[in-house]
């Protein structure tokens, strides 16, 4: 038989049922005699010591229905082994726990799910009262939300009702008809508050109306033909007014009273004329002809519906009045020569700037003949601009399917707010995006007047590159009433593609170390992926090709995983040549274009410092389940002794190599010397056993060298 090595004097050893005794200076194993001792219930032998139904034995101790063995620990229907813990129909391991059913008070953990109360967790649903989710969405009560919508028949908070018939909030409501707040009504038919209403047809308040036809007023009147009020008419003809009658060449009346009446041409006086001096002479048809002359030293009284002719205005001579002066009547039909005044009136406090003058005259003011002006000033006119995508906001994906060469093409929203001024656009005016430019009928056709609002520009007019490039200025020149005004828009983007690629592979291993004797572990991997990718789908695997290591991390679809348990002290290198997605911002999708590989570093291998204490000298065997530091051994390290005095503390280092050992007492440090030693093996790997004893307080015994 093998013997321990080294021994000291006195040390035992059983081996067979017998036990062996060294003798250093023989350098001899003796066998002794077998000791059998009872004291009163106690049984003591070499091979196990009995007191009562307990038993202390090399194979364990057992006492009653409780064993405790290197296998584990059993009382009862309850095990404790290195696979777990088993009692009755509950088993607990290293990975699980598995019971039938869990339950306290009114709570239920089974293998259906969760009860508690009036809730319960199963794998359809999870329902509370008359709630319940599942994987359709929520039902409560006669309300259900779905993945696509949220039915319910009223919803209410404060005076506001949502219902299947519109919201109602206050005095106001909104139906599929119309918009309903106090006297005011908004419908597909137009506009009314109080006694005003907006229609397609026209613009009616009161009394009065603006339709496609023109403008009324009580009895006004103001159409594209004429402007009439009462029993007045203005056309293109000439005017009306009772029964006279003024056209571009006549005037015609029942009667024209005048002191005087000369004429290089005839004069009609209703059907009767009269020729020579006529002097006082009433209803004598005579007739003048062709007078070189006509002199009258009296009145001139002309009647009829005839015309008189005075000829060119160098023909009329009037003497009075002086250079400058105007003839004027007082309305009863005298007339008399007056200066010509003229009236400037000014409605300006003061100048802002920007701003313009607007100078308007007025000559049927009589007592103004040479005009009434009056002054007023038109605010600073400035033309503001914003646009977007129709999709909404300033910025659009460049593509729908750049693999595809699918362009993401959509008009563009443009709102232009003019102050201070109306548009008169014209064909030359223009709105630029880029290179594009919007001009002639295309400009016009968007229908811009007034003080602007929101057009659609159709995709149309856009070139390809407005579309797809990165910026887009827009910038508008467009005719005023007060001339052209230029505005600058907002920018309109594109956002650029970004084709789904795999960027990184990358791995970690669950611990940067290892014990020499478990180097298995796993780590855990990931993909970086372009941003904005989705749909992914792919493989990767590992290898080393020195170790003939290799397989698959995962399966399609993952990004991200642990990999099976591996000897970590290995360099893996992991690969994918098939991942699949669709990129960012509509790039498409696609298969990566190469190999994408990475790197898992391997771990570090440690041997550490073991320790344990005994009874006795015998150097002990130690498993990796004895007490081990978790990194490599290095001098400083150590271990505490226990306050019993015969003790042994063993310590356990790497390989054969020797050691010095101290502790300290009262800040000093105190040289100890092992009492025994030995070369021993843990877990197939060599270290070398150090004993001390004699200790009757806890003292930390370290290596030093």
């Amino acid at each position: 038989m093998a013997f321990p090595t080294p021994a000291i004097n006195g040390q035992t050893y059983v081996s067979g049922g017998y036990t062996y005794q060294y003798n250093a200076t023989l350098y001899t194993w003796t066998k002794v005699a077998t000791v059998s001792t009872t004291i009163a219930n106690v049984a003591i032998s070499n091979g196990s010591v009995t007191t009562g139904n307990t038993t202390v034995s090399s194979n364990g101790l057992s006492t009653g229905n409780t064993t405790i063995s290197t296998a584990g620990v059993t009382t009862g229907n309850t095990s404790i082994t290195s696979n777990g813990i088993a009692t009755g129909n509950t088993t607990v391991t290293g990975t699980a726990v598995t019971t039938t059913t869990v339950t306290t008070g009114n709570t239920t953990v089974s293998s259906t799910g969760l009860t508690t109360g009036n809730t319960s967790i199963t794998s359809n649903a999870v329902t509370t009262g008359n709630t319940t989710i599942n994987s359709t969405g929520l039902s409560t009560g006669n309300t259900s939300v779905t993945g696509t919508a949220v039915t319910t028949t009223t919803v209410t908070t404060g005076n506001t009702t949502i219902s299947s018939t519109g919201l109602t909030t206050g005095n106001t409501s909104i139906t599929s008809n119309a918009v309903i707040t106090g006297n005011t009504t908004v419908s597909s038919t137009g506009l009314t508050t109080g006694n005003t209403s907006i229609t397609s047809n026209g613009i009616s308040t009161g009394n009065t109306s603006i339709s496609s036809t023109g403008l009324t007023t009580g009895n006004t009147s103001i159409t594209s033909n004429a402007v009439i009020t009462g029993n007045t008419t203005v056309s293109s003809t000439g005017l009306t007014t009772g029964n006279t009658t003024v056209s571009s060449d006549s005037i015609t009346t029942v009667s024209i009273t005048a002191n005087s009446i000369t004429s290089t041409g005839n004069i009609s006086v209703g059907s009767n004329y009269f020729l020579g001096n006529g002097y006082y002479l009433t209803g004598v048809a005579a007739s003048l002809g062709t007078l070189p002359n006509l002199t009258a030293s009296g009145n001139i009284n002309f009647s009829g519906s005839g015309n008189i002719s005075l000829g060119n205005v160098a023909n009329i001579n009037l003497s009075g009045g002086t250079s400058g002066q105007y003839l004027k009547t007082d309305g009863n039909g005298n007339l008399s020569f007056a200066s010509a005044h003229a009236c400037v009136v000014s409605h300006i406090t003061s100048i802002v700037v920007g701003s313009a003058i607007d100078i308007s005259v007025d000559y049927t003011n009589a007592s103004y003949p040479a005009g009434l002006f009056t002054l007023t000033q038109l605010g600073p006119i400035s033309l503001n601009v914003s646009d977007s995508w129709t999709s909404g906001g300033t910025s659009k994906n460049a593509y729908a399917n750049y693999i595809a060469n699918t362009i993401n093409t959509q008009n563009v929203s443009i709102t232009l707010s003019l102050a201070n001024a109306v548009f008169s656009v014209q064909p030359t005016d223009t709105i630029t995006i880029n290179g594009s430019t919007i001009t002639g009928s295309n400009l016009t056709g968007l229908g811009i007047t007034a003080t602007g609002g929101t057009y659609t520009i159709p995709s149309t007019y856009l070139s390809t590159p407005v579309q797809t490039q990165v910026t887009n200025s827009v910038t508008a020149n467009l005719t005023t009433d007060r001339g052209v005004q230029t505005g600058t828009g907002t920018t309109l983007t594109n956002t650029q593609p970004v084709p789904f690629n795999i960027t990184a592979l990358s791995g970690t291993l669950t611990s940067s170390t290892v014990p020499y004797w478990s180097l298995n572990q796993t780590f855990n991997w990931n993909a970086t992926t372009t941003s904005g990718a989705t749909g992914i789908t792919g493989n990767v695997t590992y290898s080393n090709t020195t170790a003939s290591i290799s397989g698959s991390l995962t399966t399609t679809g993952a990004i991200s995983g642990t990999s099976p348990s591996l000897d970590s002290t290995y360099t893996y290198t992991i690969t994918s040549s098939d991942y699949t997605g669709t990129g960012g911002a509509g790039a498409g999708q696609r298969i990566i274009p190469s190999t994408v590989t990475g790197t898992v570093n391997p771990a570090t291998k440690y041997y550490p410092l073991f320790w344990k204490t005994t009874a006795d000298s015998t150097i002990p065997t130690f498993t990796t389940s004895d007490s081990h530091n978790s990194n490599n051994f290095t001098t400083g390290q150590g271990a505490n002794t226990t306050t019993t005095s015969s003790n042994y503390l063993w310590l356990a280092t790497p390989n054969g190599t020797a050691h010095t050992f101290k502790h300290i007492f009262l800040g000093s440090d105190i040289v100890d010397t092992p009492d025994a030693s030995g070369n021993i093996t843990i877990s197939g790997q060599a270290y070398r056993v150090w004993g001390f004893t004699n200790f009757s307080q806890v003292t930390t015994v370290l290596t030093t060298s």
